[in-house]
């Protein structure tokens, strides 16, 4: 008989905005649970000169992971 394991990391979402040419991210709002609050407010600051957006996973044991990334010419 075989088992199934699900894999579930618990962690949080960072949403981060970027200006036109610039390497380095502007973090915005803090650390959220649900990744559709992360996203609304990361596409929420792209106003002005900043031009793209990601939200990152970041869990326990792991590299920050992109779940979504955005940008507007």
């Amino acid at each position: 008989m075989s088992t199934v394991h699900i894999h579930a990391p618990q962690g949080f979402y960072i949403a981060q905005v970027r200006r036109r040419f610039e390497r380095k991210w502007t973090q915005v709002g803090g650390e959220f649970k649900q990744k559709h609050r992360a996203q609304s407010t990361a596409a929420g600051n792209m106003v002005g000169d900043f031009v793209r957006a990601r939200v990152l996973f970041c869990a326990e044991w792991y590299d920050p992971v992109v779940v979504m990334e955005a940008s507007r010419s």
